[in-house]
């Protein structure tokens, strides 16, 4: 199986539901992965995975919340990712989980991975 990596600026992960997500706290992995992405503009029916790693520090909030808390404290299994922002190492997830809680997951010096599996369908 091939991987090719994307930027954040040609995917979107409208209307798409997780089909699994990773978590490893002392590698500090986090992994999202979808059965689709909207890849410039247009609908992929391939496996595409969201992968933010080695980050110093995460944090977590509950929408509505303005006070952040460790990352564990809101963590949960995604079931939609509703928006990612990456700005000088710091990245922004806003996801619902499976358990229906809006939460932000905020990581400094972090790196991001957007990669489609082609062959994965």
């Amino acid at each position: 199986m091939t991987r090719e990596y994307l930027t954040l600026s040609e995917v979107g992960f409208d209307d798409e539901i997780a089909e699994y997500f990773y978590y490893n706290s002392k590698q500090r992995e986090l992994e999202i992965g979808f059965g689709g992405v909207v890849h410039n503009g247009q609908h992929r029916a391939v496996g595409c995975s969201v992968k933010v790693t080695a980050w110093r520090s995460g944090k977590s909030r509950l929408h509505g919340s303005h006070q952040l808390h460790d990352l564990e404290t809101n963590l949960g299994v995604v079931s939609l990712l509703l928006s990612i922002d990456a700005k000088d190492e710091r990245i922004v997830m806003a996801v619902n989980t499976v358990d229906n809680r809006y939460v932000e997951w905020h990581f400094e010096a972090a790196c991001l991975e957007i990669a489609l599996a082609n062959g994965f369908r």
